[in-house]
C-alpha cells in the first residue's frame, strides 16, 4: 500500500465520524457518556458494542473490534479497498484511483498512468482473440470445438473466449495501436526469444481472458489445440497485474450474478479448470470460480470471504490423495469458511458430470456434500480393514485428530457419535481420547485458555492500563518509563514506542487503527475499550496501584501468578490439590519473609 493512499485513508477516516456512518447500519443508543448498540455481528438483546469517537468501536460480547473501514468491511462483506471506496461514498468523497491497488496485485512502484495503459493493453489484447474467431478457417475450427464441448455463443461472448491464430498477430495489432515494445512485454502479452524477436507467449493457443473482480483482464489462459505441447494449459507469467495465487478465474462472473440476486450467502464451488467454471455459470451455478491448479492461498481465501462463509470444493481426480489439496482445504478452514467437498464418480470432472446428469444431477450433488470434518475422517479410514486391531487405532488416531480441530463442541459431539458408530464404539471412551489428544496438544501453549482466548495475568492488565493512560494523555501518566522491562508482547512495545515518539507527547490514535496496521491496531483497541470501563474518577488511583503492582513484584509474586492461572484452568482434580499446595506454601514463605 503506497503512501499517497495511506495519507488519503488518514484524512478520510478523520473526515468521517465513525458514530455517523454506524448509525447509517444499526441504531446507537448514548448513555453513561458512551455511545452503544446492539452489536451487528452476533445476536444480543443488551447493547455491547461501544463506539469511540476516536475513531474505532468494540463489541465486549464478541470481541469483534476496529476502524470504520474494517466496520465496513464486516458489515458489507467488501475487500479492504471497495470498503474505502463505500466510505467514500458515504461521505461525499471522491475516490482516488491512484489509491487502487486493485485485488492486490499491483505493483507500488507502477504509478496510475503505467497501470492504465497496461489495462488497456489487456483489453485490447483480449479484444483481438476473440474477434479472431471469426477467421474463416482456424477460427472455425475453435467455434466448432467450443461448441462441440457443449458452450454456446451466449457464453463464448461472457467469457470473451478467443484464439491466438499465430505468434504476431497479436503482437503487430498492439503496436499499430502505439503500444511500446515494453508496456507489450510488461503486460506478459509478449516474450522474447533468443534472437530477441518479441512473439505472443500464448500463440496459436484457444484463448481465455483471466478477469479479476474489477472487470479488468490482467492475464490471459491458454489451450494448446494442436496436441503437439507438453504444456495443455498455459497462463500469462506474473506481471504487476497479474498475480496467481491472489487470482480466481470467474470471480468477476461471481460478483456479477451476486449483484443481481442481491444475495451472498449462496456458496462459491471451487473448481479446477476454466471449462469447469464456464459449463457450471451455463447450467445456472452462477457462483463457480477456478483456482487454476495452484494450492489455494490464504489471498484466494480471503477473496472468497469477501462474497461467501460457503465453499464446495468441487476439484477432478482423487481430492483425498493430493496433500496439498488438502493443505488449502485447511486453509479455507482457518480463514472461517465453512468447506464442504463434492464427491465426484472417479475419472469425470464437473464440465463431464453436468453434461451427463444435468443441472438436476449436480445440484444433488452439492446437497449431499459432507463437511471438511466429515470427508476427512471418512478420508482416513479408506483401504483400513475395522476388523482388524491395528487399523481400527489407526484410523481413531487420524479421526481423534479430526474432531480436535473442530471449533463448535456440537460438531465436535457429533461427529464423536459418527466415530463411534463405525467402530461400535463406547462414546465415553471416545471423549476420553479425545480429551487426552487436546490436553497433549495444548500442552505446547505458552498461556493457558479460557472460551479459545489467553487468560490475561494482572501484570498484563496493568501494563495495558499505563498504556491506556498515556495513550489519553492523563497528566497521571506522564512518565511511564518505568513500564519498558514489563512489556512481553511484541505489540506492547510498539506501542510504548508509537507513544514515546509522539508529537508534544499526544498519540495520534486514528493514524495507528485500521487494516494497515494489523495486530498494533487489534491490540490498541483492547487498550484502549478496556481502560474506557474504569471510572474516569477512578482512573489516578488504579493507575497508582497497577504502577505498585509492577515494581513491587518479587519472584514469589510472580510464581503465584503463575500456579493461580494454573489452577483455574486445570480440571484435573489431583493435579489441582498438588498446585493448591504449592500455592498454600508459598504463601507462607511470604509472610514468614515479612515478619
Amino acid at each position: 500500500m503506497n503512501t499517497d493512499f495511506l495519507n488519503f485513508i488518514s484524512a478520510l477516516k478523520e473526515k468521517a465520524s465513525i458514530a455517523d456512518i454506524i448509525e447509517k447500519y444499526v441504531p446507537l443508543v448514548r448513555h453513561g457518556g458512551g455511545i452503544w448498540a446492539r452489536c451487528p455481528f452476533h445476536s444480543e438483546k443488551t447493547p455491547s458494542f461501544k463506539i469511540n469517537e476516536e475513531g474505532f468501536y468494540k463489541c465486549f460480547g464478541c470481541g469483534k473490534g476496529g476502524d470504520v473501514i474494517r466496520f465496513i468491511m464486516e458489515y458489507e462483506k467488501l475487500d479492504f479497498t471497495d470498503a474505502v471506496k463505500k466510505l467514500c461514498d458515504l461521505t461525499g468523497t471522491e475516490f482516488p484511483e491512484f489509491a487502487a491497488d486493485r485485488e492486490g496485485q499491483g505493483n507500488a512502484s507502477l504509478d496510475k498512468a503505467a497501470k492504465d495503459r497496461l489495462l488497456s493493453l489487456m483489453k485490447d489484447a483480449a479484444r483481438f482473440y476473440h474477434n479472431s474467431l471469426n477467421e474463416k478457417d482456424k477460427g472455425a475450427e475453435i467455434l466448432k470445438y467450443l461448441t462441440g464441448r457443449g458452450i454456446t455463443n451466449e457464453y463464448i461472448k461472457k467469457f470473451g473466449l478467443g484464439f491466438s491464430p499465430d505468434f504476431y498477430g497479436v503482437i503487430n495489432r498492439l503496436k499499430e495501436l502505439n503500444y511500446t515494445e515494453e508496456e507489450i512485454i510488461n503486460s506478459g502479452v509478449g516474450a522474447t526469444n533468443d534472437q530477441g524477436w518479441l512473439f505472443d507467449s500464448l500463440g496459436t493457443r484457444l484463448i481465455v481472458p483471466i478477469i479479476n473482480r474489477f472487470d479488468d483482464v490482467v492475464a490471459f489462459g491458454g489451450r494448446d489445440m494442436s496436441g503437439e505441447s507438453a504444456a495443455k494449459y498455459k497462463n500469462t507469467r506474473e506481471t504487476p497485474l497479474f498475480k496467481k495465487n491472489k487470482t480466481l478465474f470467474g470471480i468477476n462472473a461471481v460478483k456479477a450474478a451476486a449483484r443481481k440476486s442481491g444475495t451472498k450467502g449462496n456458496g462459491i464451488i471451487l473448481v479446477e479448470g476454466y471449462f469447469d467454471v464456464i459449463a457450471l455459470h451455463q447450467a445456472g451455478f452462477t457462483t463457480a470460480a477456478a483456482s487454476m491448479g495452484t494450492s489455494l492461498t490464504p489471498e484466494q481465501a480471503k477473496l472468497i470471504k469477501s462474497f461467501t462463509n460457503d465453499v464446495f470444493i468441487c476439484y477432478d481426480g482423487d481430492v483425498a490423495g493430493k496433500t496439498s489439496t488438502l493443505r488449502g482445504l485447511d486453509i479455507l478452514r482457518d480463514a472461517g469458511l465453512s468447506v464442504k467437498v463434492v464427491g465426484l464418480p472417479e475419472g469425470l470432472d464437473p464440465d463431464e458430470y453436468i453434461e451427463r446428469c444435468g443441472t438436476a444431477g449436480f445440484k444433488t450433488l452439492l446437497e449431499s456434500a459432507p463437511v471438511l470434518s466429515v470427508f476427512k475422517m471418512n478420508v482416513s479410514c479408506e483401504g483400513l480393514d475395522l476388523n482388524k486391531l491395528e487399523h481400527r487405532r489407526k484410523y481413531t488416531a487420524a479421526a481423534i485428530k479430526v474432531i480436535a480441530e473442530e471449533k463448535s463442541g456440537a460438531a465436535k459431539e457429533d461427529l464423536l457419535k459418527t466415530l463411534g458408530k463405525n467402530l461400535n464404539m463406547s462414546l465415553d471412551v471416545l471423549r476420553k481420547d479425545l480429551e487426552v489428544f487436546i490436553s497433549e496438544s495444548e500442552k505446547t501453549i505458552d498461556a493457558p485458555k479460557e472460551g479459545g482466548k489467553p487468560i490475561e495475568s494482572s501484570r498484563q492488565k496493568a501494563v495495558k492500563f499505563i498504556l491506556y493512560g498515556a495513550l489519553k494523555n492523563a497528566s497521571y501518566a506522564s512518565d511511564i518509563s518505568f513500564v519498558y522491562r514489563h512489556l512481553e508482547e511484541t505489540a506492547h512495545k510498539e506501542i510504548f514506542n508509537i507513544i514515546e515518539s509522539a508529537e508534544g507527547g499526544r498519540v495520534n490514535i486514528s493514524a495507528h487503527i485500521g487494516e494497515e496496521n494489523g495486530k498494533i491496531s487489534d491490540e490498541l483497541i483492547n487498550i484502549l475499550s478496556g481502560g474506557d470501563l474504569i471510572d474516569p474518577a477512578l482512573a489516578k488511583k488504579y493507575f497508582e496501584d497497577c504502577k505498585r503492582l509492577l515494581l513491587g513484584n518479587t519472584e514469589t509474586d510472580l510464581r503465584l501468578e503463575q500456579l493461580k492461572a494454573r489452577y483455574d484452568t486445570e480440571t484435573d482434580l489431583d493435579k489441582r490439590k498438588k498446585i493448591a499446595m504449592e500455592i498454600q506454601l508459598l504463601i507462607r514463605e511470604k509472610v514468614k519473609g515479612k515478619k
